[in-house]
C-alpha cells in the first residue's frame, strides 16, 4: 500500500499543471487590425467560415504567452494532465481542429479533433461546437461539449473544450484567449492556460460547389 501511495504522489507531481486555475472566463473580446469596430462574434465566425463548399477550415493551436500572444515554444500545445488506470500519467494535447465547417445556418460547427493522449491518436466522434457571445457584453466563448474518444490502452473517455476569446485578428487569421480542457472516463485529466489559434483553409478532395 505504501508503495502505491508513493507512486500516486509521484504521478500527481508530474501532472501538477492540471486543473482549471489558469482559465479566465470574464475576458473582453476585441477585434484587432483592420475593421476593429466589427462585433467580435461576427469577426470570429467570418474567420472560421469556409469560402466555398469544397473547402473547410483548419485551426491549429499553441500554448501562448498571455501578454504577447506569442507561442511559448515549438510543439507546445494546450494540454490537460491527469491519471488513467493504476496511476498512469496522462497528457492530452490539443493540436488542431480539422475539417471545421458550420452547419444548419451557422447554428453550430463540426470538426475533427487532433488531440493525442501520451502521443497516441484516439478514435473520436466528430465534435460539435458553438460560438456564443453573452448579450450586452463582449464575453465570447467557443464551447465544444462532451464528445467520446477511445484511446488504445486507455479506453473510452468523454472529452470537452472551452475557449474564452480575448483578441481576434482577421488580418493574421489568428485569435487568442484562455482555455480549459478535460476528459473523464477510464482516464481523467484537466488543464487550462492561454492559447493562440491560427486559421487556414483546407480543400476537401472530391467535393464541389454543389455537393
Amino acid at each position: 500500500m505504501l508503495r502505491l501511495i508513493k507512486i500516486a504522489v509521484s504521478a500527481l507531481s508530474i501532472t501538477g499543471c492540471g486543473g482549471f486555475g489558469a482559465y479566465q472566463q470574464d475576458v473582453q473580446a476585441r477585434v484587432t487590425g483592420l475593421n476593429t469596430s466589427a462585433p467580435p462574434q461576427q469577426a470570429l465566425k467570418a474567420m472560421l467560415t469556409a469560402p466555398t463548399n469544397s473547402a473547410s477550415m483548419v485551426v491549429t493551436f499553441c500554448e501562448a504567452d498571455a501578454d504577447t500572444g506569442a507561442c511559448l515554444a515549438n510543439n507546445t500545445y494546450p494540454s490537460a494532465s491527469g491519471l488513467g488506470g493504476v496511476f498512469l500519467p496522462l497528457t492530452l494535447e490539443l493540436r488542431a481542429l480539422e475539417s471545421l465547417r458550420f452547419e444548419r445556418n451557422d447554428e453550430y460547427f463540426t470538426a475533427l479533433a487532433d488531440s493525442p493522449v501520451n502521443q497516441i491518436q484516439p478514435t473520436c466522434a466528430k465534435i460539435k461546437g458553438t460560438i456564443n457571445q453573452q448579450k450586452q457584453t463582449r464575453y465570447l466563448t467557443i464551447t465544444v461539449p462532451r464528445f467520446y474518444c477511445n484511446w488504445i490502452g486507455i479506453g473510452n473517455v468523454a472529452t470537452s473544450f472551452t475557449f474564452a476569446i480575448d483578441k481576434i485578428d482577421p488580418i493574421k487569421k489568428q485569435f487568442t484567449g484562455y482555455y480549459k480542457l478535460s476528459f473523464y472516463g477510464t482516464g481523467n485529466a484537466t488543464g487550462s492556460g492561454y492559447f493562440r489559434a491560427s486559421v487556414s483553409i483546407q480543400e476537401i478532395p472530391g467535393r464541389t460547389e454543389t455537393d
